[in-house]
């Protein structure tokens, strides 16, 4: 699935889509956790399937609710409280593996 996809119909036939590059969690003590997606504009050739990311698009933030659901596209749904627990526990296996090393 791509966001914001268009066929570019030109000599070689392009796909560009929108693919966020950067995803930003501000997560401050006794504060709002903050996500912020940062997208650029990516085409893809449709002759040889090569893709290049292009401009930089734009910034999209979403303010933390622990009850806002969104749709995962392995089917099913999760929360904003579902995302900060498993960026939580990724924090600490990371941390775990570093530390080990």
């Amino acid at each position: 699935m791509l966001y914001n996809e268009q066929l570019i119909t030109e000599a070689v036939n392009k796909t560009r889509y929108e693919r966020a590059h950067r995803l930003e969690v501000t997560y401050p003590l006794n504060g709002t956790p903050q996500l912020v997606f940062h997208t650029s504009w990516v085409e893809r050739d449709e002759a040889t399937g090569e893709e290049k990311q292009l401009e930089f698009s734009r910034s999209v933030g979403d303010t933390y609710s622990a009850d806002e659901g969104f749709p995962l596209f392995t089917g099913g749904t999760a929360t904003h409280e579902d995302l900060m627990g498993l960026l939580y526990s990724l924090f600490f296996h990371t941390m775990s593996k570093e530390d080990a090393a």
